[in-house]
Protein backbone atom coordinates (compact mmCIF):
# COMPACT_ATOMS: atom_id res chain seq x y z
CA UNK A 1 0.00 0.00 0.00
CA UNK A 2 1.37 3.60 -0.88
CA UNK A 3 1.40 5.50 1.94
CA UNK A 4 2.14 9.29 0.44
CA UNK A 5 1.34 10.68 -2.64
CA UNK A 6 4.34 11.44 -5.37
CA UNK A 7 6.16 14.30 -6.84
CA UNK A 8 4.27 13.65 -9.99
CA UNK A 9 1.02 14.18 -7.83
CA UNK A 10 2.21 17.42 -6.58
CA UNK A 11 2.70 18.28 -9.88
CA UNK A 12 -0.96 17.87 -10.82
CA UNK A 13 -1.55 20.72 -8.73
CA UNK A 14 -2.17 24.61 -10.28
CA UNK A 15 0.17 27.32 -8.47
CA UNK A 16 -3.07 28.48 -6.86
CA UNK A 17 -3.28 24.89 -5.20
CA UNK A 18 0.12 25.02 -4.37
CA UNK A 19 0.21 27.66 -2.31
CA UNK A 20 -3.07 26.93 -0.57
CA UNK A 21 -0.78 23.30 0.22
CA UNK A 22 1.52 25.53 1.65
CA UNK A 23 -0.77 27.61 3.79
CA UNK A 24 -2.08 25.01 5.72
CA UNK A 25 0.93 22.76 5.84
CA UNK A 26 3.04 22.94 9.34
CA UNK A 27 6.33 21.23 8.50
CA UNK A 28 8.20 18.54 10.87
CA UNK A 29 10.88 17.03 11.44
CA UNK A 30 10.97 13.32 9.37
CA UNK A 31 8.40 14.94 6.79
CA UNK A 32 8.86 14.25 3.26
CA UNK A 33 9.03 17.05 1.04
CA UNK A 34 9.41 18.25 -3.09
CA UNK A 35 11.62 21.18 -3.46
CA UNK A 36 12.00 22.42 -6.86
CA UNK A 37 15.60 22.89 -6.83
CA UNK A 38 16.85 20.24 -5.01
CA UNK A 39 14.23 17.23 -5.93
CA UNK A 40 12.61 14.55 -3.39
CA UNK A 41 13.72 14.44 0.40
CA UNK A 42 13.04 14.57 3.93
CA UNK A 43 13.21 17.24 6.40
CA UNK A 44 15.83 17.25 9.31
CA UNK A 45 17.34 19.93 11.24
CA UNK A 46 15.39 23.26 12.48
CA UNK A 47 12.39 23.21 10.55
CA UNK A 48 11.21 26.30 12.33
CA UNK A 49 13.19 28.59 10.43
CA UNK A 50 12.69 26.86 6.92
CA UNK A 51 11.17 28.59 4.32
CA UNK A 52 8.48 26.69 2.72
CA UNK A 53 8.44 28.84 -0.54
CA UNK A 54 9.85 25.96 -2.67
CA UNK A 55 8.91 23.41 -0.99
CA UNK A 56 5.75 21.22 -1.04
CA UNK A 57 5.24 18.12 1.34
CA UNK A 58 4.46 14.46 0.09
CA UNK A 59 1.24 14.13 2.09
CA UNK A 60 0.52 10.73 3.79
CA UNK A 61 -2.52 9.22 4.04
CA UNK A 62 -3.17 10.88 8.09
CA UNK A 63 -1.83 14.09 6.60
CA UNK A 64 -4.36 14.39 3.61
CA UNK A 65 -7.17 13.04 6.49
CA UNK A 66 -6.30 15.71 8.55
CA UNK A 67 -6.33 18.59 5.79
CA UNK A 68 -10.39 17.25 4.96
CA UNK A 69 -11.29 17.37 8.78
CA UNK A 70 -9.40 20.63 9.33
CA UNK A 71 -10.12 22.99 6.74
CA UNK A 72 -13.03 21.97 4.21
CA UNK A 73 -15.19 19.00 4.96
CA UNK A 74 -17.19 18.41 8.35
CA UNK A 75 -17.63 14.31 7.70
CA UNK A 76 -15.16 11.85 6.25
CA UNK A 77 -15.91 8.57 5.40
CA UNK A 78 -13.52 5.63 4.33
CA UNK A 79 -14.40 2.53 2.95
CA UNK A 80 -12.63 -0.67 1.41
CA UNK A 81 -13.99 -3.15 -0.51
CA UNK A 82 -13.17 -5.41 -3.25
CA UNK A 83 -9.56 -4.24 -3.63
CA UNK A 84 -11.05 -0.42 -4.09
CA UNK A 85 -11.12 2.41 -1.91
CA UNK A 86 -13.86 4.62 -1.59
CA UNK A 87 -13.67 8.12 0.18
CA UNK A 88 -16.46 9.83 0.66
CA UNK A 89 -16.31 13.70 2.12
CA UNK A 90 -19.21 15.67 3.10
CA UNK A 91 -19.86 19.37 3.75
CA UNK A 92 -22.63 20.53 5.49
CA UNK A 93 -23.88 24.08 5.95
CA UNK A 94 -27.16 24.95 7.96
CA UNK A 95 -28.33 29.07 7.56
CA UNK A 96 -32.09 29.23 6.71
CA UNK A 97 -31.43 26.40 4.66
CA UNK A 98 -29.76 22.81 4.15
CA UNK A 99 -26.85 22.60 2.12
CA UNK A 100 -24.93 19.24 1.54
CA UNK A 101 -22.33 18.80 -0.79
CA UNK A 102 -20.80 15.28 -1.05
CA UNK A 103 -18.01 14.08 -3.12
CA UNK A 104 -17.02 10.64 -3.41
CA UNK A 105 -13.55 9.42 -5.05
CA UNK A 106 -12.23 5.52 -5.11
CA UNK A 107 -9.16 4.01 -5.97
CA UNK A 108 -6.83 1.49 -6.14
CA UNK A 109 -4.81 2.75 -3.69
CA UNK A 110 -6.07 4.74 -0.28
CA UNK A 111 -3.71 7.36 -1.20
CA UNK A 112 -4.85 8.15 -4.71
CA UNK A 113 -8.27 8.37 -3.35
CA UNK A 114 -7.79 10.63 -0.92
CA UNK A 115 -5.27 13.09 -2.69
CA UNK A 116 -8.04 13.60 -5.68
CA UNK A 117 -10.50 14.70 -2.68
CA UNK A 118 -7.92 16.70 -1.51
CA UNK A 119 -7.10 18.70 -5.13
CA UNK A 120 -11.24 18.73 -5.44
CA UNK A 121 -11.03 21.25 -2.05
CA UNK A 122 -7.86 23.25 -2.44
Amino acid sequence: MKQRISAEDLAELTPEQQERLREWWRPEVGDYIVHDTQGIGCLFGDVDIMDKTHMLPRLSIGQCIELLKSRWTDRVNISESLGKYRVQTINAVVQNHAYIKERVYVADELIDALFATVKEVL
